[in-house]
């Protein structure tokens, strides 16, 4: 797998997307305000997990997911193997702050429900973490987005 490109194909931040390549994730959330990103967990966020929080988000991660070899992650904060990229934030009242995290590694790609208000869908069934396939529909509040997976 050389990269997994995620779309929003309808809600109010329709035509958005990220790509992700092996061994990065990124989170899904709601803005605080229209001019920032998430702020819960966010790379470049004041507020940060305490160490019992963040040690339990990374072993679900961990547990769900492979972990890969650790590169030079250039400011980028790693979460249970991951280089996590800057958060994807929608412009959609249903989704949580922090509503789900989107994961690529070399033998599939994955999305993980981060405890969210109404839940992440794949292919209209809810989950709490599964692996993804080319041409998914991921449904988080009322936004849909597609997955494209490049070999």
């Amino acid at each position: 797998m050389n990269q997994v490109a995620f779309k929003v194909v309808e809600g109010k931040s329709k035509g958005k997307d990220f790509t992700l390549k092996p061994g990065e994730c990124c989170a899904i959330g709601r803005s605080l305000d229209k001019k920032t990103e998430t702020k819960l967990l966010s790379i470049d966020s004041n507020i940060s997990l305490d160490e019992i929080s963040k040690n339990v988000v990374m072993q679900y991660v961990s547990s769900h997911f492979n972990k890969l070899p650790q590169g030079d992650s250039q400011g980028k904060q790693e979460v249970g193997g991951f280089r996590r990229l800057r958060d994807f934030h929608l412009t959609d009242s249903s989704v949580s702050r922090l509503h789900s995290m989107m994961f690529c590694e070399k033998t599939g790609a994955g999305v993980v429900d981060l405890v969210s208000k109404n839940g992440t869908f794949v292919n209209g069934v809810e989950v709490e973490s599964t692996s993804l396939k080319n041409d998914d529909l991921i449904k988080v509040g009322n936004t849909k987005i597609r997955v494209s997976i490049s070999e």
